[in-house]
């Protein structure tokens, strides 16, 4: 059977040889616009290694290779990747929204969207994702997701894609709204098999304004494409406890004026958020390590660090 299908393929690649030879060449594959929802397989860590969906963070110093923000909230060894879970409709739908509810925050701040992920844990708050006919964030109108494939290959326009956070909206869309590509931005790319709907897609967004300016989301998902009207799977985790008002329950306040502190003070809260390891403020030295100070200097810019980057 292998040596008749191996036969076959010298035969057609010889015949399509001929067809060139002859001034007649074969049209490149049509790029096939998806349609369904693209369904979320859960991350997961094993082994210290990440896989399944997640999101990373770039600091914006950094490079497509990073260095990357540690999220403390983390169930990873390598905090730096943030595991992601499908939502009520299982994952990203395509050529519609999946708009956020009203109203997009609780009252901790946590985003309520649920539809595409769930709402995640990051930095003691939750953060959730949807796609909305305008953006929240620029207040400009967006087209709904879209992705096509072409020869096993993917892209499209996620403009409409949206993160809630801390009664704050960042867009998180490749392009940004009025295709523009800031930064480190980068449009969606990724593989699909036509046989099973298997498919990855990866895509990084530069935020523009706010307490994460110039900070990159880099997301990446992987699943199944699932037509429409075809039902959920029901195997999904249950969702991380959000923040809440319990006593030990560390709540960030929203971005904003920040009171004067020393140098020191700030530098050390700073590590400590970003590295996820406690530190007593103005124990510089003591608590803080070199490797945390370097990356609370390079995140504050010699700056006092946002009301966000201080739990």
């Amino acid at each position: 059977m292998r040596r008749l299908f191996s036969s076959a393929t010298v035969a057609l690649a010889l015949v399509g040889s001929f067809a060139f030879a002859a001034g007649t060449t074969s049209a490149a594959p049509a790029a096939v616009p998806l349609e369904g929802t693209l369904g979320v397989d859960a991350g997961s860590c094993v082994d210290g290694a990440a896989s399944g969906s997640t999101f990373r963070m770039i600091l914006p110093t950094g490079t497509a290779s990073g260095p990357f923000v540690s999220n403390g909230d983390s169930t990873c060894d390598d905090q730096t990747y943030t595991l992601l879970a499908p939502g009520t409709d299982g994952g990203l739908a395509l050529g519609g929204y999946q708009p956020a509810p009203s109203p997009a925050f609780d009252g901790n701040g946590n985003g309520r969207a649920d539809r595409i992920i769930e709402p995640t844990m990051f930095f003691g708050v939750g953060f959730a994702v949807a796609s909305n006919p305008t953006d929240p964030q620029t207040g400009t109108d967006v087209p709904a997701p879209r992705i096509t494939a072409e020869g096993g290959s993917l892209q499209g326009d996620l403009q409409a894609i949206g993160a809630a956070w801390n009664d704050q909206d960042f867009n998180q869309g490749a392009p940004k709204p009025g295709n523009a590509t800031p930064g480190l931005t980068a449009a969606p790319t990724g593989t699909f098999d036509p046989a099973t709907g298997a498919y990855t897609l990866e895509w990084a967004s530069q935020i523009e304004g706010g307490p994460f300016d110039k900070f990159t989301g880099v997301w990446h998902l992987e699943g199944t494409l699932r037509a429409a009207g075809q039902s959920v799977p029901t195997t999904a985790p249950a969702s991380q406890p959000l923040a809440n008002d319990t006593a030990d329950t560390a709540t960030v306040p929203a971005a904003g004026p920040t009171s004067p502190a020393s140098e020191a003070t700030t530098t050390t809260a700073a590590a400590a958020a970003v590295a996820g390891t406690p530190a007593s403020v103005g124990d510089v030295g003591e608590t803080g390590t070199a490797d945390e100070v370097a990356v609370a200097a390079e995140v504050t810019g010699g700056r006092e660090a946002p009301t966000w980057l201080i739990l």
